[in-house]
């Protein structure tokens, strides 16, 4: 990658951190510099520019300078691996040198930062055994409205399908008790969600592809995780290379750290 390729991602990274943590939907900034949705969604995962007039614009929006955008952006990856592991990720390796995090106050703040500004895979796959051990503590309806409010709306109900499927799988072999009982908790309460996925929902099925991995950053990465994802996947318009596997990894980790 160029030098020139590399400070053009560094700030449409930026810009995108930037529109998640100041809660602005992509259809306003996108109408604010005169691009559909779709192509402002293009444009910030990497593929395609924003026009110096554009750009102009987006500054002013978010009242930053251009020296900011190319600035490094704060590591958050250690505190939220921190999280997710508090709030049952035990698998994951805590770091002693990270300090804690307000917005990560709770396990449905986790999970949605998680979903927002997670860049591993296994991170993300870790909200598997934080769903479990908390999904009668989460207001899944609030943490859906969050999401929404990013353009993240199809997130959620994707990973509770994943987890659903992880938790079938487990309960297909033999478990403590204790386990079991766990499981079947958080089997029902992740079933009342009551999440529709996009095709049930009117004017859903237009709307771009959701791009989760942070990798995926080229047209050629897009076209084959498409065809190789997941029919969850497919079903909330998810482009990850995650599998419902990753999410039974995670709840297998979990619970061996626990013996």
């Amino acid at each position: 990658m160029t030098e020139v390729e590399q400070i053009k991602l560094a700030i449409l990274r930026r810009l995108r951190n930037l529109r998640v943590e100041r809660r602005i939907p992509q259809a306003a900034l996108a109408s604010k510099i005169g691009l559909s949705q779709s192509r402002f969604s293009q444009v910030e995962r990497g593929q395609g520019s924003f026009s110096a007039e554009q750009l102009v614009l987006l500054l002013k929006a978010f009242n930053v300078s251009l020296s900011d955008l190319i600035s490094e952006k704060p590591n958050i990856e250690a505190t939220l691996q921190n999280s997710l592991a508090k709030f049952g990720a035990t698998h994951l390796q805590i770091d002693n040198d990270s300090l804690p995090s307000e917005k990560l106050k709770d396990a449905a703040a986790t999970i949605r930062e998680a979903l927002v500004w997670a860049e591993s895979p296994r991170q993300v796959a870790a909200i598997a055994p934080v769903l479990v051990e908390n999904s009668d503590r989460i207001n899944f309806n609030k943490l859906a409205d969050e999401l929404q409010s990013l353009g993240l709306e199809n997130r959620l109900g994707w990973v509770i399908d994943n987890v659903r499927q992880a938790i079938k799988e487990e309960l297909s072999h033999p478990l403590p008790r204790e386990y079991q009982l766990r499981y079947r908790r958080a089997e029902v309460q992740l079933a009342r969600s009551g999440i529709m996925p996009p095709h049930f929902r009117p004017g859903e099925e237009d709307k771009p592809n959701d791009i989760l991995d942070a990798e995926i950053n080229s047209e050629k990465s897009v076209e084959q995780v498409s065809s190789e994802r997941s029919t969850i996947s497919r079903n909330w318009k998810i482009i990850s290379r995650l599998q419902p596997e990753d999410f039974l990894e995670a709840l297998r980790g979990a619970r061996a750290r626990k013996k």
